[in-house]
């Protein structure tokens, strides 16, 4: 399972059940793409262990808010479909299994209250166009129900934990009141294009508390081609194993049993305080946007590595130290990538300003220096030695950012748009337009194009450094 975005893509494949849940819907997706994949594998092992297992002191379960951002038609509902053929292959062994997948969509607080409480206590909803939900809740003018289901979710987060529980709510009528709930663990898969959701982003949706709470997801690759081969069903190792962990969980979520929890080795520990106390470091002194984002990183991450070890060793997870960096390189470039939409712009209305505009170009810019040449032959445009020599084609820099939100919403039109644009970077000297003489030359064809001033330097900021996460 390889990621079909740029090479410098941070998502790898953890070790244990998870990543081999994450490689099932990636191989039964009939469009398969890894991001969308570790999505839902992150979010159905949530969903099964979020309060069977806790960890941290104070103890906190492992219920997760999985954000998953991709473009339209590039297979989001291989996680729903996916993990019913999950679920399904194990039924019959363990038919209370059904238990851990809940409702679809939730009308109220009193309505997801009353199915932790009477139905299932752990269990992962899959949310579709979440971004959109996630406007209409940080909207001040929003209906009451959604107010109160923005609280709800803002207090079931923390609610997960052993010593924890969710407090009855009483109303004017009696039958929409709701009763206590010992250690509920609600977990989230949310399925959105990034253009719905940063479009909707604010200062406020973060400052609230809720999208913090989110481990973000996002794939920024293209439309992925047809997997001839998708599997139907897991096979029956797989199948024995998942049903292995749900039985076990449901065991340890039944009245009297106490959570599991998942122990760190010394060196394990040891990255965790790092990675705290590098989170302390980002908050002081920072704006309330980087506050919130950073306040939660070291759970989130802790949570994400709980997840694989249980996946490693059911019975006595242990998180190890490959395990802790893979989800402290998880959540930190959660949190970085959120950090830098604000910083660049893209972010609310802040998407049609100049600077966003600037910061999309240069990002499809760059796509066309570091992806794959197969990837790039779809758009039938310029040659791979244009690409050695440095050289970009109008033409590919039109196809990909003319539907985009900053170009194509814009007052004075996408194409006048993306021109200004491109003349801004060739003023601050980034880009050079090319001559249709010279390209004639060197090339054998002639098409507008732009010569990038040092490559070297305009692809800087885009190697992420995996071993080295501080």
């Amino acid at each position: 399972m390889r990621s079909n975005a740029a090479s410098f893509s941070p998502y790898s494949v953890p070790p244990g059940l998870l990543g081999e849940l994450a490689q099932f819907i990636y191989a039964a997706a009939p469009r398969p793409v890894p991001e969308i994949a570790l999505a839902g594998a992150i979010g159905l092992m949530a969903g099964i262990c979020g309060r069977a297992y806790n960890v941290s002191n104070p103890p906190t379960g492992l219920n997760l808010y999985t954000l998953l951002l991709a473009p339209t038609g590039t297979g989001k509902e291989a996680i729903a479909n996916g993990i019913t053929a999950l679920m399904k292959s194990i039924r019959q062994t363990v038919p209370s299994s059904v238990e851990f997948i809940g409702p679809a969509s939730i009308a109220s607080p009193q309505a997801l209250a009353k199915y932790l409480a009477n139905t299932s206590p752990s269990f992962v909803s899959i949310l579709g166009e979440f971004g959109l939900t996630m406007q209409q809740m940080a909207n001040p003018k929003a209906p009451l129900h959604l107010v109160g289901l923005r609280q709800i979710m803002l207090d079931l987060y923390n609610k997960s934990g052993v010593n924890s529980e969710l407090r009855p709510s009483i109303y004017s009528e009696r039958e929409k009141n709701t009763s206590v709930v010992a250690s509920p663990a609600f977990s989230i898969i949310g399925e959105s294009t990034p253009e719905s959701f940063y479009e909707g982003l604010s200062e406020r949706s973060v400052s609230d508390g809720l999208l913090p709470r989110f481990t973000i997801v996002e794939y920024r690759g293209d439309r992925p081609s047809r997997n001839e081969d998708a599997h139907a069903m897991p096979s029956p190792e797989l199948a024995a194993k998942l049903a292995e962990l749900c039985s076990y969980a449901l065991s340890r979520n039944h009245p009297g049993q106490t959570p599991i929890t998942v122990q760190l080795t010394i060196e394990a520990q040891s990255m965790f305080d790092d990675f705290d106390l590098y989170a302390d470091e980002q908050i002081r002194g920072s704006t309330e946007v980087t506050r919130q984002l950073w306040n939660r990183a070291h759970i989130k991450a802790l949570k994400l590595g709980a997840l694989v070890a249980i996946g490693r060793t059911l019975y006595a997870p242990m998180i190890t130290p490959d395990i802790a960096l893979w989800a402290i390189q998880i959540e930190k470039t959660n949190v970085h990538n959120l950090q830098s939409r604000f910083e660049t712009g893209e972010v609310g209305e802040q998407i049609f300003s100049e600077m966003s505009q600037q910061s999309r170009l240069r990002s499809v810019i760059k796509d066309w220096f570091l992806k794959p040449w197969p990837e790039l032959q779809r758009y039938k445009i310029g040659t791979e030695s244009m690409r050695t020599g440095g050289i970009v084609p109008y033409s590919y820099l039109s196809k990909r950012l003319t539907n985009d939100a900053a170009f194509k919403n814009f007052k004075t039109g996408a194409t006048a748009t993306l021109k200004r644009t491109i003349d801004e970077l060739c003023k601050c000297g980034e880009i050079n337009r090319v001559s249709p003489g010279q390209l004639k030359a060197r090339y054998g064809i002639t098409m507008e194009s732009y010569a990038i001033t040092d490559v070297e330097q305009f692809l800087a900021g885009l190697k992420h450094e995996v071993k080295s996460f501080f």
